[in-house]
């Protein structure tokens, strides 16, 4: 029995039980990601590019039932995380816990004396975790013990933009720890030294997206940089668009970015900033991209006068021409996790998944309560957080 398993059996923390699991899938182990994993989900959108394509998961069973509910005592922020036999998730309210992943019993709680709206990440031993009043801490994943505490400046990101697919959050690539907000905050994880800082009265840094050599990152003043991470200075800036950005995705040597408001999907050249095409939708909000080699897929949420302009689309990545659209709308614009031969999303309170190729609904689970956010996809379930204190495994 692991170090785990022993909290699990001794916590008082206690789940509720619902209903069976049914077959699992097959996820094939990336040894040199840990982020690609089949027993982790460790960042928000997957990996440090934030492509949000998991190609090795797959399974021939698309039935959602719930396994169990655990109340993590406040409203979510983001998705959950999850490291081998542990899921990991904060709240508004300052609240950071661990549950174990597979029955669904608490392990640890910790209260920070400060609000949490960006979602956190992992990285070896460590939760990574802002609050709003500047900090960003280190957890011990195994206790949830403070190791680190690290100045990272006013964070002016406002609680009414809280979506785990848009909010500012932490990305972690090798020893990089990147994270946006008020300002943005590039440190080495192995010497804790604060590497670089940029700091603006008027702009929130969206979640970055970290290479071997750039950290980009969307504003909220539409301008968009790419940073190269040695010389700490601009590589190229360019300004997108009047509107707020969004997380930016890299795949194959190119960069994709939504805009919301505005409701834009923009491919640039991740060495040069030229746009290469951009399509515009008549919608309120568009999700970040789940960008694979063959597709970029979004979600859109309808106004009220877009008719059917909402639901899911895919588009070819070298030329932005639509591949498909399914225009059925569940709610807001959750960022899609792309795998092998599907798309999960998490939308309007409910977990839909789709055909891969053509975008066809083939099942759409409601869970009580309703989820709130993204997805984390592992070989043992999905799990989500949901709209009042809970969190959901999801067994497929």
């Amino acid at each position: 029995m692991n170090r785990r398993r022993f909290l699990a059996t001794t916590s008082v923390a206690l789940p509720t039980a619902l209903s069976g699991c049914l077959e699992l899938g097959n996820m094939k182990s990336d040894e040199e990601s840990k982020t690609n994993s089949g027993s982790g989900w460790y960042q928000s959108r997957i990996d440090a590019a934030n492509t949000g394509y998991l190609p090795d998961y797959s399974r021939s069973d698309i039935t959602v039932s719930e396994e169990w509910t655990y109340s993590t005592g406040g409203r979510p922020t983001g998705g959950p995380l999850v490291d081998d036999d542990c899921v990991y998730g904060t709240n508004v309210e300052g609240g950071i816990y661990a549950v174990d992943a597979e029955s669904g019993q608490g392990l640890w709680t910790k209260s920070l004396d400060a609000e949490i709206f960006q979602t956190p990440a992992l990285s070896d031993d460590n939760l990574y975790v802002v609050s709003q009043a500047g900090k960003l801490y280190a957890i011990d994943s195994e206790q949830g013990e403070k190791t680190e505490e690290f100045d990272v400046g006013p964070n002016r990101f406002e609680e009414r933009f809280i979506r785990s697919s848009t909010a500012p959050g932490v990305t972690i690539k090798n020893n990089i720890i990147s994270l946006g907000g008020g300002n943005l905050q590039v440190i080495d994880s192995s010497d804790s030294e604060i590497l670089m800082t940029r700091d603006s009265e008027d702009v929130v840094y969206s979640k970055p997206a970290i290479t071997d050599d750039l950290i980009v990152v969307g504003q909220s003043d539409g301008m968009l940089q790419a940073i190269d991470q040695d010389a700490r200075e601009a590589v190229w800036e360019k300004q997108v668009t009047d509107g707020s950005l969004e997380m930016p995705v890299i795949q194959d040597g190119r960069l994709f970015i939504s805009e919301e408001p505005g409701a834009s999907l923009y491919c640039l050249d991740l060495a040069t900033g030229t746009e290469q095409w951009h399509v515009s939708f008549d919608t309120v909000a568009i999700s970040p991209p789940a960008v694979t080699p063959d597709e970029v897929v979004v979600t859109l949420q309808p106004g009220e006068n877009s008719g059917g302009a909402g639901g899911i689309r895919a588009f070819e990545p070298n030329t932005g021409d639509e591949l498909w659209r399914n225009p059925t709308c569940h709610g807001y614009a959750a960022a899609p996790i792309v795998t092998e031969d599907r798309i999960y999303t998490a939308q309007g309170g409910k977990v839909i998944v789709y055909e891969r190729n053509g975008g066809k609904e083939v099942s759409t689970t409601i869970p009580s309560p309703p989820n709130k956010g993204s997805l984390a996809l592992t070989e043992m379930g999905i799990y989500a957080q949901t709209s009042v204190s809970h969190v959901l495994k999801l067994y497929r």
